[in-house]
């Protein structure tokens, strides 16, 4: 098997998909910066981290209503306009903020609203990145594909929260939104240049004329149908719940507890972003290695440790420090995660049981989202930061003990559409 260095570097050679990877850093990138400059805006706005907890909950909870839709629409329609309509589209509703701002016309219900209106098309991209991505390499790349393409999230969120914090601190959230609004337009252009035929697939070329068969209800019976993939899509509904608290009571902590501005949130931020990006380093550079259930699990409790000893942080040092440890042991979670789901579905189904599972997945960031800002609220930042912890690593502890996700590397080989995903790509790489 090559090393994960030269597998890196021929997938450098793929253009398309260093487009893609590419287009999406960018993007995640947007996503990060306005995430900070939001919640500091909130908070300046309402002085409530409940009034935080809600907005992004709001965002999350029409991306869980919409996934399944936006999974049904990628194994229906052209996948490259989907995606492109959702960076254009979010890149118009991020820059409507500060302008009905500017214009005394902006409100806490109508800034929900906006949010809301994103949360609905941000599943596009979501679902559907995870959904094209193993049409762009061969399968055994995909896992460092997958890790490859973590990294998009990894330097959003190590450049992301530090930019838009000095932003934020400089020009105001307003004005931070409007350059996030850039950065959603800048990558519809990039996946213009993508030949529309790599988003699709073979499977898509052999169904087509077909697509007036495409159901739902043939992915929930997949999903159904397999225990590792449920086992897989609980624990990570548990593990989001048990990260949601963080969204809110970080920034809480940050001005109430650390008497600090948005400039030390955004370090934070990207003391995590730091983490993960020499946690999957060190990841790639290790044989292949544990069970599925050993290594999600362990990464759930080392989170909850790491997360939940913020509680004794009195400087921005000792967090900046915590946060890091809990990015270095939380990198190897998606990569593991997202790459056995690929392998555990049939290419013509992914969309479907991909918009099915994210949705699953993502009901538990809103409710930890709304809990810990009501708990950050009443109980304190401090305890709510340790009582998510704790349950994060006994969450953590019960998955390492799951008999479905044991032997998952091998059951994932066998269950995906091998001959279709191993078939050699031409014309694009």
């Amino acid at each position: 098997m090559p090393s994960f260095r030269a597998t890196v570097h021929v997938l450098w050679q793929n253009r398309a998909f260093r487009q893609f990877w590419a287009a999406s850093t960018v993007a995640m990138l947007g996503h990060q910066l306005s995430w900070v400059a939001l919640a500091w805006f909130t908070l300046q706005q309402t002085n409530s981290s409940l009034a935080i907890g809600g907005l992004m909950g709001m965002y999350l909870v029409m991306s869980v209503v919409a996934s399944p839709l936006a999974g049904y629409l990628f194994d229906r329609y052209a996948r490259k306009r989907l995606l492109v309509v959702d960076h254009v589209a979010r890149g118009f509703l991020y820059a409507l903020v500060p302008l009905l701002h500017w214009t005394d016309l902006l409100s806490y219900p109508l800034l929900v609203f906006l949010l809301s209106l994103a949360g609905l098309l941000a599943p596009l991209s979501t679902v559907g990145s995870q959904s094209v991505l193993p049409n762009f390499v061969r399968a055994d790349q995909l896992e460092a594909a997958n890790a490859f393409s973590q990294l998009s999230w990894q330097l959003a969120v190590l450049v992301g929260p530090a930019v838009g914090g000095a932003l934020t601190g400089l020009v105001g959230a307003p004005g931070t939104m409007l350059v996030n609004a850039a950065l959603f337009v800048v990558p519809a252009v990039m996946l213009t240049a993508i030949p529309a035929k790599v988003f699709e697939g073979r499977q898509r070329e052999r169904d087509c004329g077909r697509a007036d068969r495409v159901s739902f209800r043939d992915g929930l019976r997949f999903f159904l149908a397999s225990p590792a993939l449920v086992a897989l899509t609980l624990a990570s509904l548990l593990f989001n719940f048990a990260y949601g608290p963080l969204e809110p009571a970080l920034p809480a902590l940050v001005r109430d507890d650390l008497r600090a501005g948005p400039e030390t949130l955004g370090l934070l931020w990207s003391a995590l972003g730091i983490g993960t990006i020499v946690g999957t380093a060190l990841w790639t550079r290790w044989p292949q290695r544990w069970e599925p259930a050993h290594t999600l699990g362990g990464v759930m409790v080392a989170w909850g440790i790491f997360t939940g000893a913020l509680f004794w942080a009195d400087d921005p040092v000792s967090g900046m420090v915590l946060l890091f440890l809990a990015g270095l042991t939380v990198s190897p979670y998606n990569v593991v995660a997202v790459t056995l789901e690929q392998r555990l579905v049939p290419p013509h189904l992914r969309g479907r049981v991909f918009g099915l599972t994210t949705s699953l997945e993502q009901v538990g960031l809103p409710l930890g989202m709304l809990v810990g800002g009501w708990l950050a609220s009443t109980l304190g930042n401090r305890e709510t930061l340790l009582l998510a912890g704790v349950v994060c690593a006994a969450v953590g502890a019960a998955v390492m003990m799951s008999p479905w996700l044991k032997g998952g590397w091998e059951k994932g080989e066998r269950g995906a559409d091998s001959r279709a995903a191993q078939a050699p790509r031409k014309g694009w790489a």
